[in-house]
């Protein structure tokens, strides 16, 4: 991903994440201190589980490339969990893509706890708040 020959991405897709995981403990393990703003870990209502997989938005190439040289290839401290994560470029590039692509869905999303979590630094934002700010509606027009 990171060659001479690629162009470095900033919105990451990690995959192989369990499915018990929860975005709480991907927080723990990826504070928002690696320099990104977004993280979803998507989840399935009718599997009561996340879907193994999540999206990163990093702020820079530079914390982009960082993550990937930690995390590409390694398996997540999590019990039960043994399969290496495999970290790509997402095919969605850019934060407000990447908001308006979440809010697609967004009126399905029952819990709080499975919103994308945003950050402005290290300061946790409210992904209602954001939503709210830009006019969009929790619920399908």
């Amino acid at each position: 991903m990171w060659g001479s020959s690629h162009q470095p991405y900033r919105r990451d897709l990690i995959r192989f994440i369990p499915p018990k995981a929860s975005q709480e403990d991907l927080l723990a393990l990826w504070p928002p201190t690696w320099g990104y703003n977004f993280l979803h870990l998507p989840y399935s209502s009718k599997q009561r589980c996340s879907v193994g997989y999540a999206f990163i938005n990093f702020v820079s190439n530079e914390a982009a490339r960082l993550f990937y040289s930690r995390w590409e290839g390694h398996v997540l401290p999590l019990k039960g969990h043994s399969r290496p994560l495999s970290v790509q470029a997402a095919q969605v590039q850019g934060v407000l893509q990447i908001l308006y692509l979440e809010t697609q869905g967004i009126s399905q999303v029952k819990n709080h706890r499975h919103l994308p979590v945003l950050f402005a630094g290290v300061e946790r934002i409210s992904f209602k708040a954001v939503l709210k700010v830009a006019g969009v509606s929790r619920t399908r027009q």
